[in-house]
Order: C-alpha cells, then structure tokens, then sequence
C-alpha cells in the first residue's frame, strides 16, 4: 500500500487480519494517534474475535507491505 492509505476506518465491520511485513502505519482513535505498528506487529483481532465494529482507524505513514488473513480463516487458527 502506498503512503497515506486507509486500511479500516473506525466503526467499519472487521474482515481481515493484518501483520506488517514492511513500513509504518499508525492507529487513530476519534482521530486521535495511538500507537504505530512496525515490521511484524499485528492488528484488527478484536473487531474478528468480539464480531465487533472496528476500534480505530488504520493508515500508512509510509509505503507499507501487509500479510492478510481473512476472518474466517483467523477465526479457524485461534
């Protein structure tokens, strides 16, 4: 994904699962900054695990590579 680029937006339904292979992206929360996730963090489990709408907001500081997994097939892991 290239600089600047949504993933989820807060409130959303979750589908996927996300581990950063490359770059940076941050975690917004009523568009508030969070955190950010590096190389190898992972995120969007508790919208999959608790059927629940997203927590926050997720996009790229950087160009970024990520890993998906889609929910039902996360579900079926954990």
């Amino acid at each position: 994904m290239e600089k600047d680029q949504i993933v989820f937006n807060e409130n959303e339904n979750g589908k996927n699962f996300y581990i950063v292979k490359s770059g940076v992206l941050e975690l917004l929360s009523n568009n508030e900054h969070k955190k950010n996730f590096y190389e190898m963090d992972c995120f969007g489990e508790m919208a999959l695990l608790q059927k629940n709408k997203r927590t926050g907001t997720v996009r790229t500081v950087t160009d970024s590579e990520l890993y998906v997994l889609d929910g039902d097939t996360f579900r079926s892991i954990v």
